[in-house]
């Protein structure tokens, strides 16, 4: 149980062990829901070209919520935020939820 062990700061914490690095330029992350605020915050700071989701998500995606600080010109660093939108992402998400769920009550 880690409140912050979402799949952005998972993939970023292993890229960047694996680069022996913190700095991931160039690097493009693909996720299946739309980025939380502090998974963009993540992006920006590993320095992440750009980030590619399959599924908006509007009660909690950082843009979608109209936080865009990815794209914002006072900060050191920008990048691309890009919704590819993916019916197949919305199930696989649909599924694992309704087994994470099932498995808790």
């Amino acid at each position: 149980m880690n409140p912050v062990g979402h799949a952005e700061i998972c993939a970023i914490s292993n890229a960047a062990r694996s680069m022996g690095s913190w700095r991931l330029d160039g690097a493009v992350l693909y996720v299946t829901l739309e980025p939380c605020l502090m998974c963009l915050a993540a992006c920006q700071q590993a320095r992440i070209a750009r980030g590619v989701y399959g599924a908006a998500d509007a009660k909690g995606g950082a843009i979608s919520l109209g936080y865009r600080f990815n794209e914002d010109g006072r900060l050191n660093h920008r990048f691309d935020a890009v919704l590819l939108e993916s019916p197949e992402c919305s199930v696989v998400l649909s599924d694992f939820f309704k087994k994470k769920r099932s498995k808790v009550l």
